[in-house]
């Protein structure tokens, strides 16, 4: 389970909870989880609680929902596992991994390509396209963010996945996470098509770049102090004669 900690209101921290639990819902449907094999505090009452409480919520205050897709990927961990550790303590059938999802991050921050996934066997795969082309022998720092380098790379990632399907369940059912997104952002056609091939991809969820506002601030600010010390350096030279 990841942490988070969100500024969040104190006074309207239940209504907060409530929305974000009508949310997690929606993604539970998504992903076609069987609400059956939930808790009785998670099947209909919930649901209709939640639904009274968003529209509620909508009405009353307006709540933008853009901001629950930044919240998605964290309550995907927290749902998952409460449906995990239910299931283990009342059922024990043989078909219970076929639901377990492999979680793949795909991140776009640095040129150089990387991604992450988290299998359904709770196994971890952190690849880069550095540590690969070291592993195939390749030093040439320049192949890194080449198109060859790329090519080679999504072919190891392709075998990788192969060789490894016992790490990701039966039915490998993945959700793909797209970190660092921008407009001037270019992502493999082919590794998006292999990823869809060899995974049964159920949600993509896209995390946008937003440049940092006080940076932007500080820049602006030091402008200003520039012009303010060339204005007064004129008009002290303009006083001298």
């Amino acid at each position: 389970m990841i942490k988070k900690n969100f500024n969040i209101n104190k006074k309207n921290l239940f209504i907060y909870e409530a929305y974000r639990w009508h949310y997690s819902l929606d993604i539970l449907e998504n992903i076609n989880i069987n609400f059956n094999y939930l808790d009785s505090n998670s099947g209909a009452a919930a649901r209709i609680i939640s639904n009274l409480l968003s529209n509620y919520i909508n009405i009353i205050f307006s709540i933008n929902k853009n901001i629950l897709n930044n919240w998605n990927w964290y309550y995907m961990y927290y749902i998952s596992n409460n449906y995990e550790k239910v299931i283990s303590n009342k059922l024990n059938y043989s078909f219970i991994d076929n639901d377990k999802i492999n979680l793949i991050t795909i991140n776009l921050k640095s040129k150089q390509l990387k991604i992450s996934i988290n299998s359904a066997n709770k196994k971890i795969f952190n690849l880069t396209v550095g540590k690969v082309l070291s592993n195939l022998n390749i030093s040439e720092k320049a192949k890194k963010k080449s198109n060859k380098g790329e090519r080679l790379f999504i072919e190891y990632i392709i075998n990788f996945l192969e060789t490894k399907s016992q790490f990701f369940g039966t039915n490998k059912k993945g959700l793909l996470k797209i970190k660092y997104l921008k407009k001037a952002s270019k992502i493999s056609e082919l590794l998006l098509k292999n990823l869809n091939k060899y995974f049964r991809i159920t949600n993509i969820i896209t995390y946008y770049n937003i440049s940092n506002s006080y940076l932007k601030f500080k820049k602006i600010r030091s402008i200003k102090r520039r012009l303010t010390k060339k204005i007064i350096k004129n008009e002290s030279y303009n006083l001298d004669f």
